[in-house]
Formats: C-alpha cells, sequence, structure tokens
C-alpha cells in the first residue's frame, strides 16, 4: 500500500506528491489529476498533495522512456523531470494502448522493463498502472474517436491486451514494483471491455465513471 497516514492520528503538516507519467490514459485524468485529487482527499482528510501528469497523447514506451529524464513542458503543464521532482509516490502508466509501430510485442517489454528501472531509481515508491480494458468491437468507434476500418481497430484492441498481460507479468516478477490493476478489473468479455468504463465518444477512454474507478483504485491501493 502506500505510504501514507491512517486516517486517525493523520500527519496534516506532511506534504505527499505524486506524479503519473503516460500516454492519453494519463493525460486524460486532468491536467491537475483532478479525479485522483478529489478520491485522496475523500479518503485523506486534511493531507496536503502535489499532484503531477506527465501524461502525453499517442506517445508509445519508446517515447516515454526517452523523455524520462528529460524536464517536461505540455500544454499548461511546466514540471521539472522525474529525476529532480523526486515524488514521494510514481505511478508509470503502461503505455499499452500506443503499441510500438512497426508491432513488436518483445521490444515493448523490453522497454517497459526499462521505464520501471528509472522509476525505481528515482527513490520514489513505484505504482504500474494497468489501464482499463480496451473494447473488442467498436474499439475506437465515435465522434471523437479514431475511426478506423474494422480490421485495424480490432488489431489495435489485441495488441492493446497482449501489452496490458505483458505489463501484469512484469509487474508481478519485480519485487520493487507495485501494481494498480484496473485491466483484471475490467476485462469481462474474453480479455476486453464491455463499456462500462469506456467513454463512447471515442470508445477508447475512460468515461468519467472509469476515470471515478481508476482515482478510486489508486486512492485505495
Amino acid at each position: 500500500s502506500y505510504k501514507l497516514p491512517s486516517t486517525f492520528g493523520i500527519n496534516t503538516t506532511k506534504t505527499y506528491t505524486i506524479a503519473i507519467i503516460g500516454d492519453s490514459m494519463a493525460e486524460t485524468m486532468g491536467e491537475g489529476l483532478e479525479y485522483l485529487d478529489k478520491a485522496l482527499k475523500e479518503k485523506y482528510p486534511g493531507v496536503t498533495f502535489k499532484l503531477y501528469n506527465y501524461g502525453i497523447g499517442s506517445e508509445n514506451i519508446e517515447d516515454g522512456v526517452a523523455r524520462f529524464a528529460l524536464p517536461f513542458k505540455h500544454q499548461n503543464r511546466d514540471y521539472p523531470s522525474l529525476t529532480h521532482l523526486h515524488p514521494d509516490i510514481l505511478i508509470v502508466g503502461s503505455f499499452a494502448y500506443n503499441p510500438p509501430f512497426p508491432y513488436n510485442p518483445e521490444k515493448y517489454k523490453v522497454d517497459l522493463a526499462k521505464m520501471l528501472e528509472n522509476a525505481v531509481n528515482t527513490q520514489a515508491n513505484v505504482y504500474l498502472l494497468t489501464e482499463i480494458a480496451p473494447l473488442e468491437h467498436n474499439f475506437g468507434m465515435g465522434p471523437g474517436g479514431a475511426n478506423w476500418p474494422e480490421e485495424k481497430a480490432n488489431e489495435q484492441s489485441r495488441q492493446i491486451v497482449v501489452a496490458l498481460k505483458s505489463a501484469l507479468d512484469l509487474a508481478k516478477t519485480n519485487p520493487k514494483i507495485k501494481l494498480i490493476d484496473a485491466y483484471s478489473l475490467t476485462a469481462v468479455q474474453d480479455d476486453f471491455g464491455d463499456g462500462t468504463y469506456t467513454d463512447p465518444h471515442d470508445n477508447i477512454h475512460p468515461s468519467i465513471i472509469g476515470q471515478e474507478f481508476i482515482a478510486k483504485l489508486i486512492a485505495s491501493e
């Protein structure tokens, strides 16, 4: 569990710094991680949290590794590098929703292991987040979606599942990594999601219900 005080005799004088790095699945959690902020304040009233979102949409794991030690400037967010931030807790998104191109599941595993190694080296308490299960049908379809041809959409969704399962395996073999497993909790149809937590606007990212689910899951760890 997180190195946070219990709600009884809580240390309200300490500020806890939490950062997340990932792709659009992290970026859509809000510039200030507003969903997580709300969930943490409900669970730990009186504690001050400083939250940093290092998510950038459309990036794959290789992109994430390349920028890990660099200062972060994206839209309205301007942060020091994760190596200089010294967060108490660092959540690493799986980057599974952006499979490497050309597709290479083995390279994905190598790069994610490197990302986790970098995260551990910051001395933070490191968690790996496996995001919600992708849809098997109509993935990416919607007014705000990618609207790929059906064959490409299905292939993308299958590749995401492979990556999420690789991430689960990696977390289970590394004692320094704790797991926040939204994937297993949302996969209901042979490894895929049923839409309960997916935004129908694009049929990719979490809906508000999905964001609240993930935030409460993180806060409960």
